[in-house]
């Protein structure tokens, strides 16, 4: 089965924001791997979603991209 990453930020109780970043760090604590939960919201959800201009870093896509100093697979 195909495992996407969201929430349901909107609703009033659920923090848009926080609540990706909690729903990150639970799919890790059920033993997906992190580059699987991170494909999971970016690239899959996009997939998901049919917006081939979301999830991807390349010319033309739509993007917020983070630069960091850590490798996210390890830290």
């Amino acid at each position: 089965a195909r495992l996407l990453v969201g929430t349901d930020a909107g609703i009033g109780v659920v923090a848009p924001g926080s609540s990706l970043h909690d729903e990150l760090a639970e799919f890790v604590a059920a033993g997906i791997p992190v580059y699987r939960t991170l494909r999971a919201a970016t690239i899959d959800a996009a997939g998901f979603l049919e917006r081939p201009d979301l999830g991807v870093v390349r010319p033309g896509a739509r993007a917020d991209l983070l630069l960091l100093e850590a490798n996210p697979l390890t830290d």
